[in-house]
């Protein structure tokens, strides 16, 4: 008969998987790795890769002399590790800042984690490992979202405000005029006034 074997073994990805067969007395096994049929029989059993989520059957048989029984399967289930979640990562907000200047998102990952940025999406959205580029051209308040993954765990999202304020004013002196201006009655009277380069005249 084929060897009785312990299945399914169920594990988690990185955890060890031991493929347990027991042999009839007098019987030796041999063991075929994932070949169902066909194959090259070893003594040994074959390690078990578990790097990676997912299901792998293999097979077993024992032989009394030269005779050999059918194979018996053993079904190695890989499941995702369980997620402990980090928290969400440190930030510097909110992020104040004038027209035209600029803006530098800043996260502080745990040590371990990456960076997940979300640009202003608050929920869904596709992470980026490279923070966004700030646009300060126009006044107002802009949030962006960051969170860190440990593995295949993430955490929260952590929110950075953008404040972009209208740039300060520097007030220019008092336009050059031509005073006084002397006409006699009935004569036109030109107002001249000269603006600084870039300025323009408000009458």
């Amino acid at each position: 008969a084929a060897p009785v074997v312990t299945t399914p073994v169920n594990v988690t990805v990185g955890q060890t998987a031991t493929l347990t067969a027991t042999a009839i007395s007098g019987a030796t096994l041999n063991w075929y790795g994932t070949s169902i049929s066909g194959g090259t029989a070893s003594a040994t059993a074959p390690t078990v890769s578990t790097a990676t989520v997912g299901s792998t059957t293999y097979y077993v048989s024992q032989s009394v002399g030269t005779c050999e029984s059918p194979r018996s399967a053993i079904v190695v289930n890989v499941a995702a590790a369980p997620c402990t979640t980090p928290a969400a990562p440190v930030v510097t907000t909110p992020v104040n800042v004038t027209v035209g200047q600029t803006a530098t998102l800043i996260a502080t990952a745990i040590s371990g984690a990456t960076l997940n940025w979300y640009g202003t999406s608050i929920t869904g959205g596709t992470a980026s490992a490279t923070a966004p580029t700030v646009s300060t051209a126009t006044v107002g308040s802009t949030t962006y979202y960051v969170s860190q993954s440990v593995g295949t765990c993430e955490s929260p999202r952590s929110a950075i405000v953008v404040n972009v304020a209208a740039a300060p004013c520097t007030t220019p002196a008092a336009p050059v005029v031509t005073t006084p201006v002397n006409v006699t009655v009935g004569q036109s009277a030109t107002l001249t006034a000269t603006a600084i380069s870039g300025a323009t005249l408000n009458w």
